[in-house]
């Protein structure tokens, strides 16, 4: 575990006090194995091989994932001896980086890492002995071609059938508007967009089959360089020709802010046996001893612990989630109750904009100055009431 600065100050906030009281680095994380000895045995070894322009990786626990060297588009996928990639296309950032510099390494722990390099944008691959599981991470400085950053799976539907929700399973059925919205003949509409879950909720999604399941599980920081805030949704799932499993980093359907730039993730896309897997079910902590472009290890963040004092009883009994934001990061912790403390995820340095929302309304924010070893006499503190006047 990696330990940082502490510092103290006070934020009055929604007619009441938001008190920063400490920052505290201390992060726990557990590891299970979804993999069970009983439910399969490893078969092969693991590690990788160069098979004509492709190399193959093994995990030697029942995953074998081929990546092709000139585009690192992922072409195959077989899990348990069944192909879950659709021939017809492949999986990879947005729809293809297109000719690319790629390279492959084994790292000191025998993590196989795969990079892809193109302007404006670095995706990473790594691969884990016995782990049934790609960790990914993405770094990107301009906005891409087709205005979205995203990955996406693109799944056979023979093994892997089962949409998110049944509302993004779209057979039988004329689309309606553009490519993303169908309907059937009774009016009955489905769509990608069904498939959203806010961003404060969303830290596994994934579609199952006869083949198991395949699922995207988000560390604490996947979204901190997305855009919409802690309520935002986006697409995650469509189920038309093939199965397609998406992280969409950020989207240009429905922008509501500028596009924050900087490494997306960590984030891995997992395969196991169809049962809903839990965070702890991988372990992010690796990447803390790696130098990827643009990662800030916990090392050099810190988290923010304070309580909310509503004199007014504005808030009452309603959910309360407090965000920071800036141009560069978003963060966000739910606050169960007005009277204890809170302690937000760990955060880059720098300059937030702290909101407090009731149930998603926000009631109030205020800037804020959250920077490593900084005093108290440093901060820049205001009060805000409700009606939103300013006292000094």
């Amino acid at each position: 575990m990696l330990s940082g600065s502490f510092f103290r100050a006070a934020l009055l906030l929604t007619s009441g006090l938001l008190a920063v009281a400490q920052a505290n680095t201390n992060q726990q994380t557990s590891n299970l194995n979804f993999q069970s000895g009983e439910e399969r045995a490893a078969t092969t070894s693991f590690g990788y091989k160069e098979d004509g322009a492709s190399w193959v990786i093994d995990s030697g626990a029942g995953l074998t994932i081929k990546v092709d060297q000139g585009t690192c588009d992922i072409t195959s996928m077989v899990w348990n001896k069944a192909e879950l990639q659709i021939w017809q296309k492949k999986t990879h950032i947005n729809s293809g980086l297109g000719k690319i510099d790629t390279s492959i390494k084994s790292l000191k722990d025998k993590t196989v890492q795969i990079s892809c390099k193109t302007t404006g944008l670095e995706h990473t691959y790594l691969f884990r002995p016995n782990e049934n599981v790609i960790y990914m991470g993405t770094h990107h400085t301009k906005e891409q071609e087709m205005g979205n950053l995203r990955f996406i799976a693109r799944l056979d539907r023979k093994p892997i059938d089962n949409p998110m929700v049944p509302e993004c399973k779209i057979d039988n059925m004329t689309a309606i508007e553009g490519h993303d919205v169908f309907a059937d003949s009774k009016g009955i509409s489905a769509s990608k967009f069904y498939s959203g879950i806010p961003f404060i909720e969303d830290k596994v999604h994934g579609v199952t089959g006869d083949a198991g399941g395949v699922f995207f599980i988000m560390s604490d920081y996947a979204y901190e360089r997305s855009v919409g805030g802690p309520f935002f949704r986006d697409m995650n799932n469509q189920c038309t020709e093939a199965n397609e499993l998406t992280l969409c980093m950020f989207s240009d359907h429905t922008r509501t802010e500028d596009y924050r730039y900087g490494f997306h993730g960590p984030y891995a896309l997992i395969f196991n046996d169809g049962k809903q897997p839990a965070v702890s079910d991988v372990d992010f902590d690796f990447f803390q001893d790696l130098t990827l472009t643009g990662f800030v290890p916990e090392a050099d963040r810190s988290s923010w612990t304070g309580t909310i004092t509503d004199k007014s009883a504005v808030l009452g009994n309603s959910s309360v989630v407090v965000a920071f934001s800036n141009a560069d990061a978003q963060y966000w912790v739910k606050v169960n109750s007005t009277t204890k403390p809170f302690t937000s995820p760990l955060m880059v340095p720098g300059t937030y904009n702290a909101t407090i929302y009731k149930n998603q309304l926000p009631v109030g924010s205020e800037p804020i100055t959250a920077m490593d070893r900084v005093p108290l006499a440093a901060l820049s503190v205001r009060a805000l009431d409700l009606q939103g006047h300013y006292n000094p």
